[in-house]
């Protein structure tokens, strides 16, 4: 996968508010954790995302965090890592 290009994440109750800095993808090295905030397409059982361009290669933990009920949050760990290769060619 090249940093940059799209990513399909499929499941169930992915729905989430995106104002709600709380919710939505995260993409981890262990390390460090960020926020992704470039979507083409967020529904109940699929969402479609950007990689994000800073990410360097590397192994990655894809997260998804939504908001259920009122005061409840919920998150869970995609299935498999997300492996970035390279920069997308300029």
């Amino acid at each position: 996968m090249l940093a940059g290009r799209p990513v399909c994440i499929k499941g169930h109750y992915l729905t989430f508010d995106i104002d709600d800095e709380k919710q939505g993808v995260f993409i981890s090295d262990g390390a460090k954790e960020i926020r992704d905030d470039d979507y083409y397409h967020r529904g109940t059982e699929y969402i479609d995302f950007f990689v994000p361009s800073p990410l360097v290669a590397g192994e990655y933990k894809i997260t998804v965090a939504t908001k259920p009920r009122k005061d409840v949050y919920t998150s869970a760990l995609a299935a498999s890592m997300l492996t970035i290769t390279a920069y997308p060619p300029q």
